[in-house]
């Protein structure tokens, strides 16, 4: 599975009534029991929720009140992001007749009561922010918001944004979409939802979410490498000035080419793009040529001598996410890389199974460790997908990773038999950045 988060709108999303039905619920204990986090994320008062949701047990954590109250059902804590509403707005909502609700943080109010709202705030020179969803509108202070709840819900978690899954339907779930790797909505969200997210499934409330997570979710259907909000720059097309793109999730991706073509710098590239996006990277470098990458911040380069030293080196994405470690293998002599490169892979495979992480895999010279004498299939998993392999012998993979590569991006190549080699095994042409 790419995603390790499930975070979901309560009311629209998995609600209907106030209530979550019971194929919703199976739907949820079976991602649960699948291994996936469960984060229910809403808008309602956190002494509301409790009322109408009798299943907070469920879910991991709970991010109530728009962002501003985290509770932990397990572990029975809770803790309020903000400060509670100010006394005397309550008092002028209470002298002007508009009628409210308070929560631990916020205050929920109509949105046909907009306008009196504002001026009760200016009136009591109150700073809170309001945010929509369909006919309600919330009170909330600055920097709450449910984009802002679910990241430190994550944090906590020790995983990364873009491992989180984000199910909303109303306009209080853009910012959750925005914090988050993957966005999904039903068809009956709003309009605004709708057009940022990044997956539209049929349907509406839990039914549309339980046949959502039972299908695709679990069942790794997921169209994510087909997101165009999720697409990473390589370069342009020099006949049409257009970027030259490919999914930031979901593919295994090749770049050939010959000796001194680009490739490093493509690779260079790439690994600096994703270190901005803050994705979690790991370099396996058998000659030496990333050694520049550690000039970027958040890089990090460890000299690999021994399989001990392989281990320190990626401990470091069990402490950090958005890691991006480069391990330098080229004092090592071939056979030794060779089983430096599986014992990494092996141990990146582990790691991938718990955290999801890294993202993305570079191994450098592949044709060289993943031949058919090469490294083991079992230590590779390419099939999970986040690979780029770097070649200029790609004829040399073995057939299976051939068949997992989905993008292939050509620096100058001019051998014919690499040619020949590369159109009768593209997925779909290759492309050519510039």
């Amino acid at each position: 599975m790419i995603f390790r988060v499930l975070a979901c709108d309560y009311d629209g999303t998995l609600a209907s009534e106030d209530r979550i039905g019971p194929e919703a619920l199976a739907a949820l204990e079976r991602a649960r029991d699948a291994g996936l986090r469960l984060v229910l994320v809403t808008g309602r008062t956190f002494f509301e929720l409790t009322r109408v949701c009798e299943r907070l047990d469920l879910f991991h954590a709970v991010v109530a009140e728009n962002g501003a109250v985290i509770y932990v059902p397990r572990a029975g804590m809770i803790r309020d992001q903000a400060p509670p509403p100010p006394p005397r707005l309550l008092a002028e909502l209470d002298r002007r007749g508009i009628p409210y609700q308070v929560g631990r943080v916020i205050v929920g109010v109509s949105r046909a009561d907009e306008g009196p709202v504002r001026e009760a705030l200016r009136a009591t020179a109150v700073s809170l922010e309001l945010a929509y969803n369909r006919g309600a509108m919330m009170l909330l202070p600055a920097g709450v918001s449910k984009g802002a709840g679910v990241q430190q819900v994550v944090r906590a978690f020790g995983l990364s944004p873009h491992d989180v899954l984000a199910l909303g339907d109303a306009e209080n779930d853009l910012e959750l979409f925005e914090a988050c790797g993957w966005a999904g909505c039903p068809a009956s969200a709003v309009p605004a939802v709708r057009s940022r997210a990044d997956w539209v499934f049929p349907g509406q409330n839990g039914t549309a979410i339980a046949a959502a997570i039972s299908g695709p979710v679990l069942g790794g259907g997921l169209p994510v490498d087909r997101s165009p909000r999720q697409r990473l720059e390589l370069g342009w097309a020099v006949e049409t000035a257009e970027p030259v793109t490919i999914p930031a999730r979901g593919v295994n991706l090749l770049i050939h080419g010959d000796s001194l073509s680009g490739k490093s710098w493509l690779v260079g590239a790439l690994v600096e793009r994703l270190v901005a996006r803050r994705y979690g990277v790991c370099v396996l470098d058998p000659e030496g040529d990333y050694h520049v990458l550690a000039r970027l911040g958040g890089v990090s380069r460890a000299e690999i001598g021994d399989e001990a030293q392989v281990d320190r080196a990626l401990a470091q994405f069990e402490r950090e996410p958005s890691a991006c470690v480069v391990l330098d293998l080229s004092d090592l002599p071939h056979a030794r890389k060779v089983r430096a490169i599986e014992r990494a892979l092996g141990r990146l495979r582990e790691v991938r199974r718990h955290a999801g992480l890294p993202h993305w895999i570079v191994l450098d010279e592949a044709h060289y460790s993943l031949h058919r004498e090469g490294v083991g299939e079992p230590a590779l998993g390419s099939e999970e997908k986040g690979f780029c392999l770097v070649s200029y012998r790609s004829s040399w993979l073995r057939e299976s990773v051939v068949r997992s590569l989905d993008v292939c991006v050509l620096a100058r190549t001019t051998a014919r038999e690499e040619l020949a080699f590369l159109n009768r095994s593209s997925p779909s042409g290759p492309s050519v950045p510039r």
